[in-house]
Parts: C-alpha cells; structure tokens; sequence
C-alpha cells in the first residue's frame, strides 16, 4: 500500500480551505494525488475497505509532512486533536497552520511550543510550499505558477471567517445575528471561546455598534465585547464557558451605549478531551 508523503488533519467543516490547501501543494509541486491523504477531499480519502483506524495510525506517523490546519472549528474537534496528538507524542514535524481567523495564541501546549504559518498571509505560504518541498525532496516550481492559488487560499481563509452558518433573531424586528461561530448544539472542548458573525438590519453602520456575549449558567455572567464593524462583521474574543452545559446570547448596544437588540438563546455543549 502505497505510504502518503503529506497528511493534512483537519476538521470536515473546513473541507473547502483544505481543498485550497491541496490545490496549492500541486500546482508548486509535481506529487502525485495519491502521495497527499486529505480525508474529506475526494481523490485524497482512506482507500477503499482499508481499517479506517489502521490506515489513519500509519498515515499520521509516516508522512514526510503533516499539517494540522488549525481553525475554530479543528480547535473543537476530537479527531483532529487526537491527530495532532499522535503525531507530537511520536517526536515527529508537525506543521501548525493556521486559518479562518486563529492566532497563535489560541493554541494550547504543547501546540504553542511550534512555530506556527498563517494561511491569511501570502509570505507565510510561500514559505510552507519551500517547507513542504525540502521535506518531501521535490524542487517547487517557480512562484509565478502558483501565485494564483496562493492568493485564492489567502482570500479565502479571511473571508470564510465569516461566513454565516446560523442566523438567530433578536427582539428588535428587522435586526438578527449571524452566527460563524459558535452555532447552536455545538460541542466545544477549550474554553474561552471566541465568537464571531455578521449583523443584518442596523441603521447606519458607519455609527459604532457594539456586541457583547453573555453565558448563563446558575446565573447571567457578562463577556467580551467586540466592535461591529461598517460591513456588520463583529468578533468577541473570549467567552468563557463553565460547567457542561451553557446558555449563550449576544446583546447590541448603540454607540450612547444603550441596549439596542437582545438575540434568541443558544445552547453549548462542553465536553472534556480524556488524554
């Protein structure tokens, strides 16, 4: 069976920035499609009738390459962090990079110890194709022929930040949130949390809007604000979840700081990561 040279983890939700991901990698580097595992993509899959759990163990260990493309939504995800796991306990490279908004300060230990690229930036994936090229010992082909490809996986991780899966009402009529993330029945491991969206209906956004998360456990508790900006996008750097079982809901404030709208309800499930 023939062994994959770079295996991207990532999170199915994120499946078109791995795709970006993959098209980049060919178009800098003439390996074949069946040398790059990327599990939600087809002609990148677990081969046919393999043991999933098997092919995934020899995958993580024994590519040349892995990237762990770290989202909010990979953050969340149990797979990922398992993958990301295995590969740092065999003492293996592991390339964090990240996408749709995540810092390097979102990363926990022993994430944080590794040098981290940033999809949002061009330089950055220039330097992860000459990476990805010493490591798998194929030349890149010259810049020029991949700039495209560059430019659209950068597009794309900033805009994708965005875009809304969910949208909530308020009791402000004409005015509702749009939810990128968290989205209702969403399981979380890390807390805090950051959330993110786009509000539809304000007056005047040249004005400044602001947004607040509250969180209700046995009572209401405040959280970060964020600035809704003159498209209507707004991202709350840290909500903080307790217990396993949350209420969370945003509340929009005018720029005299009177309360303006207060969403529906959402609810998020927190659940611990067993090591």
């Amino acid at each position: 069976m023939t062994q994959v040279d770079i295996f991207i983890s990532h999170s199915s939700h994120d499946s078109d920035i791995a795709e970006g991901l993959v098209n980049l990698i060919r178009s800098a580097i003439n390996i074949p499609a069946n040398k790059i595992r990327c599990t939600s993509l087809d002609g990148y899959r677990l081969p046919a009738g393999a043991p999933t759990e098997d092919q995934l163990r020899q995958d993580v260990l024994g590519a040349k390459v892995f990237i762990g493309l770290i989202t909010p939504n990979s953050l969340h995800s149990t797979f990922v962090l398992f993958e990301l796991g295995a590969r740092w306990g065999a003492g293996l490279q592991l390339v964090p990079l990240l996408a749709l908004g995540t810092k390097a300060d979102d990363l926990q230990r022993p994430l944080s110890l590794l040098n981290a690229l940033n999809c949002n930036f061009p330089a950055q994936l220039y330097q992860l194709v000459d990476d990805i090229s010493v490591s798998i010992g194929l030349k890149a082909d010259s810049p020029a022929s991949y700039q495209k490809q560059i430019d659209l996986l950068a597009k794309k991780s900033k805009n994708k930040l965005f875009e809304v899966r969910q949208w909530i009402a308020t009791d402000k009529k004409g005015i509702k949130i749009g939810l990128s993330s968290p989205v209702d029945k969403l399981i979380v491991h890390e807390t805090p949390i950051k959330a993110h969206g786009q509000v539809a209906g304000l007056q005047n956004l040249e004005s400044e809007y602001k947004i607040q998360g509250f969180v209700i456990t046995n009572k209401e508790y405040a959280q970060d604000t964020g600035i809704i900006n003159e498209e209507g996008f707004w991202m709350i750097q840290q909500i903080h979840l307790g217990g396993s079982s949350h209420i969370v809901f945003f509340r929009i404030y005018d720029n005299s700081g009177k309360c303006i709208a207060e969403s529906e309800k959402i609810t998020l499930v927190k659940e611990t990561v067993v090591s």
